[in-house]
């Protein structure tokens, strides 16, 4: 039976937004073909402007039509001006992420990638031992889809002073594009939605240098929102601190997915309908549809058993069982064994069968 992938962030913008998805869309047909996320200058700044200022007026429009108000009959200034010039601003900041980040999903056909629970769990606990110039993504652009505790309570860590909801997926945009000069950067933009509501978000660019760990490109101290942490001083509150786990479960996400087997099947949506469903099962099949993203998608690690990080003391020595973190690995193949390709060593083990088990905290180095 394909999973079900809740509605994204990208569901709930084009419910409460369609003629501003809608004119994003059209924007599309005048980039051409390109290799890279859009960004920076690339923008057409002037377009981002008037797309903001048409869904501010018709936004404003609506609620004075609520108020009982005849919108159509206000000029554009009058319309606005009607909205506290501080809900125009945080509106327009809003649909200024929005715009950027559709623009280059729609751009690269909306590819998206629900990544199963139990999947999400490892990664969280998987370092990132590969050099950071080899990150690749599936696409340019692509949405990763996060419906677990796992991720709500990542993301929230960054948001302060705000408790993790129980419910609601976590939509991650993420992209690649290149800089002056070249190099390749990551952007990641993570946001929390439930029905129609918006929660948490939370955005960050990390460059992919040639030479340079992605642990080493990851490891800031988000407390302090960009204050790079020194190898030497690295502990256990920034190995799992705020934003390093959410960054290590995107990342280890996109790693996961060019590693040489990854679990992958079709969604609920797009499955080929070769026979008519009997009458029952096309009843179902529409009522699980009602509550599903309307973009297509695929499930990632539907098949990954259950991981347990489990806990326990730290300090103990090697003569224990201890459980080593998931990693990657270059594996040699081919004739001569000359080629590389990257494989996921799962989370496991490590010590005398019959020794005590412990669980020990790990310490970035």
């Amino acid at each position: 039976m394909p999973v079900p992938c809740p509605k994204t962030h990208y569901d709930v913008v084009h419910s409460l937004r369609p003629e501003f998805v809608a004119e994003i869309r059209r924007k599309t047909e005048t980039c051409g073909e390109r290799d890279t996320a859009i960004a920076g200058d690339e923008f057409d700044h002037p377009h981002i402007e008037a797309t903001i200022v048409k869904a501010i007026t018709r936004f404003a429009g609506e609620m004075l039509s609520q108020q009982g108000y005849d919108a159509l009959r206000m000029s554009q200034k009058e319309i606005v001006s009607a909205i506290p010039p501080d809900v125009v601003d945080q509106l327009g900041k809003t649909l200024s992420m929005e715009y950027m980040h559709l623009l280059s999903f729609e751009l690269f056909g909306r590819k998206t990638f629900h990544v199963r629970p139990n999947l999400v769990n490892r990664l969280a606990d998987t370092e990132m031992n590969v050099e950071s110039a080899t990150l690749m993504l599936p696409f340019p652009s692509c949405m990763f889809v996060y419906d677990c505790q796992t991720a709500r309570e990542a993301l929230y860590a960054v948001a302060e002073g705000s408790t993790p909801p129980t419910n609601g997926p976590v939509s991650v945009y993420v992209n690649t594009y290149r800089v002056a000069g070249g190099e390749r950067h990551l952007e990641v933009c993570a946001v929390h939605s439930s029905g129609k509501q918006v929660g948490a978000l939370i955005k960050r660019e990390i460059p992919l240098e040639e030479g340079q760990m992605l642990e080493e490109s990851l490891r800031v101290d988000w407390t302090n929102r960009g204050q790079h942490q020194p190898a030497a001083e690295a502990d256990d509150s920034v190995f799992y601190g705020p934003g390093m786990r959410l960054m290590r479960i995107v990342v280890n996400t996109a790693l996961y997915l060019s590693s040489s087997d990854p679990d992958i099947r079709s969604g609920l949506r797009g499955q080929p309908d070769d026979e008519p469903l009997p009458p029952h099962l096309a009843r179902k099949r529409e009522k699980q549809l009602r509550h599903v993203t309307e973009l297509e998608y695929v499930v990632v690690g539907h098949s990954v058993g259950e991981y347990d990080p489990g806990s326990g003391e730290s300090g103990r020595q090697l003569d224990h069982r201890v459980k080593v973190r998931g990693h990657w690995k270059p594996q040699a193949y081919g004739k001569g064994r000359t080629l590389r390709k990257t494989i996921y060593i799962d989370p496991y083990w490590k010590g005398p069968d019959m020794a005590e088990i412990v669980s020990k905290p790990y310490v970035v180095r």
